[in-house]
């Protein structure tokens, strides 16, 4: 059976693996994000801008506030990695690296970018956080996209 009419199975369980990387690698990076960025978090005159979720009280956001965002991390890994298996034959590059990356830099564009317009318009945050947050969230797509690339191939 030649390729063109061969169907290919849906990969239900490479997505789900993607999705625990996303959720997973989302938790680290963001954690080590927050940790170069704490002054932000911990400044007095921005404690009204975090959620009742992240920060309840004064101090460290609470264990239920690491594993929502799990929870989200989860979800989103699964739409990212659904998304990508359906794309990846339209991605343009020569090897999986360049169509992960090029994925991963498309997500940013579209998710990152347009994030940071939206919190700069309607959230008083410092300008120098937001700016942090779209580095990170970069860093965050491509090498999303390269795991993924990698293991939905």
């Amino acid at each position: 059976m030649d390729k063109i009419s061969k169907k290919e199975k849906f990969p239900f369980s490479k997505i789900i693996i993607v999705a625990f990387v996303f959720a997973i690698l989302g938790q680290i990076i963001h954690t080590i994000g927050a940790i170069i960025t704490m002054p932000y978090y911990i400044d007095p005159k921005y404690f009204k801008i975090w959620s009742i979720l992240m920060m309840p009280h004064e101090g460290p956001p609470p264990i239920s506030f690491t594993i929502i965002s799990l929870a989200f991390g989860l979800i989103n890994g699964l739409i990212f990695a659904s998304i990508y298996s359906i794309l990846k034959k339209c991605l343009p590059g020569s090897t999986l690296a360049k169509k992960g990356m090029f994925f991963g830099l498309l997500v940013f564009l579209l998710a990152g970018i347009s994030m940071f317009f939206t919190l700069a318009l309607l959230i008083n945050l410092p300008f120098a956080l937001l700016i942090y947050w779209v580095f990170e969230s970069l860093i965050f797509y491509l090498v999303l996209g390269l795991i993924t690339a990698n293991i939905i191939k």
